[in-house]
């Protein structure tokens, strides 16, 4: 009888030992989930901060550009100008060579510029003395206008010297500015893939945890993971889907909904109303991020700007093909396909936009649907 109750005592401290280990090991989970979650805001954050980086210096860097080629053009210019002015320079003393060298071949003997007194007394009459002294003077005014020639070219030649020399100072000034701003949006560009990086990790691992502990987790687990996903003003990958594709004439099948939601995972961001981010701009709908994303006020406005935006480029950015394949119930990857050969990201995620993750989705379908 004793053994029969001390083996009793055993089972029943075994259910609740295990009772108690099952419990700890949710609540570690569930700590590690929140743990995750707070990863996914923290490189949410990284990702928009490093974006508007880049984008803060793109501009600056085009601005740079933008003030460069005028510099460039003036400094061409006033190159040009420099160059005219050397020459009539050169012109200008050449002249002055020629009239001083005629001057003594016309009258040998006398200095050009030489003064009266030693005219006069060269003179051997009064009509010589009277061409001497015309002479002289004929040769001074000669020197006296190439001198001031020669010098006026010369303040010239400084002045726009020193024009040009400023004009490449500033040039180079503009350069090097541009120069950083370039290496700027480059450093910010491998702080934002590295924050994607650790984003996609983390959302990658908190699915996984999901998909484990489904049975287990209570609906707020999965609500509080899904407004780290989405932000506050959104509703989940699935209930969006299925609204999206009702707006657009879409057949909600499996297919369709396992593409729509990989697309706004794809995306993952947390604009408000806006799963897929698009830009175009609706009455009183505000800028999410630098690039231009837009916050809309309700679910039916961000559904209707998602509709429009699609609608305006049919033609021109390859969003028809994507909505006629949605049409067709097409297998979700070859919509993906459609979705990363259009305009929408145009070479993101290596050019395996949508198609990288549909894998993922269709393999955490309930999952993803609830995020």
């Amino acid at each position: 009888m004793l053994a029969i109750c001390l083996a009793a005592s055993a089972v029943v401290g075994g259910v609740a030992s295990s009772h108690a280990s099952t419990a700890d090991r949710l609540d570690r989970t569930r700590a590690h989930l929140e743990a995750l979650t707070g990863e996914i805001a923290t490189q949410s954050r990284a990702v928009e901060d490093a974006r508007a980086a880049a984008s803060d210096a793109e501009a600056r860097a085009a601005e740079a550009d933008q003030a460069l080629v005028p510099l460039i053009v003036h400094r061409v210019e006033v190159a040009q100008r420099v160059a005219a002015v050397q020459a009539e320079l050169a012109a200008a003393q050449e002249r002055f060579h020629d009239a001083v060298v005629q001057a003594f071949i016309a009258a040998p003997g006398v200095q050009p510029g030489a003064d009266t007194f030693a005219a006069v007394l060269d003179a051997s009459s009064f009509e010589d003395l009277q061409d001497q002294l015309a002479f002289g003077e004929a040769a001074a005014n000669v020197r006296a206008k190439s001198i001031e020639e020669v010098t006026v070219l010369s303040r010239q030649l400084t002045s726009r010297g020193s024009t040009l020399d400023a004009l490449i100072a500033a040039a180079q000034d503009v350069r090097a500015r541009r120069d950083v701003a370039v290496q700027e949006q480059q450093a910010a560009l491998v702080r934002e893939q590295q924050a994607m990086n650790a984003l996609s990790a983390a959302r990658t691992e908190v699915v996984a945890l999901i998909d484990r502990l489904r049975a287990k987790l209570a609906p707020k687990d999965v609500q509080d993971v899904a407004r780290a996903f989405q932000g506050d003003n959104n509703i989940s990958y699935g209930k969006w889907a299925e609204a999206f594709l009702q707006v657009m004439g879409a057949a909600r099948c499996h297919a369709n909904l396992v593409v729509a939601i990989a697309w706004q995972a794809q995306e993952g961001t947390q604009a408000a109303w806006n799963p897929l981010a698009t830009t175009h701009r609706m009455d009183g709908s505000t800028d999410f991020n630098s690039v231009g994303v837009q916050n809309y006020r309700t679910l039916g406005q961000g559904l209707e700007a998602t509709k429009e935006t699609i609608e305006n480029g049919w033609q021109t950015y390859g969003y028809g093909a994507v909505i006629r394949s949605m049409r067709d119930c097409a297998d979700p990857l070859d919509t993906a396909r459609a979705i990363a050969a259009s305009s929408w990201c145009s070479g993101c995620a290596g050019g395996q936009y949508v198609i990288g993750i549909v894998p993922a989705v269709e393999a955490s379908f309930e999952t993803y649907y609830d995020l």
